[in-house]
């Protein structure tokens, strides 16, 4: 058994799966940064329509970064 072997019978499909699912996560986070300070500063300001635009931009963002 050679190392590439060895490396990929510990990777389980959870393990796979649990580190796609943080590196999304981490994606979102990062791409939307300004969006979500936005959003804090329209509910502050309660600027409704603005607030609605941003949670519509998040939730597609959501979705673009979740399997």
């Amino acid at each position: 058994m050679d190392k590439k072997d060895l490396i990929m019978s510990h990777i389980t499909p959870e393990l796979a799966s649990g580190a796609i699912k943080a590196f999304l996560a981490s994606q979102y986070e990062k791409k939307t940064e300004t969006e979500q300070k936005q959003l804090v500063k329209a509910v502050e300001s309660n600027d409704h329509e603005k607030v609605t635009e941003l949670k519509e931009t998040l939730a597609e963002a959501k979705d673009k970064y979740s399997v």
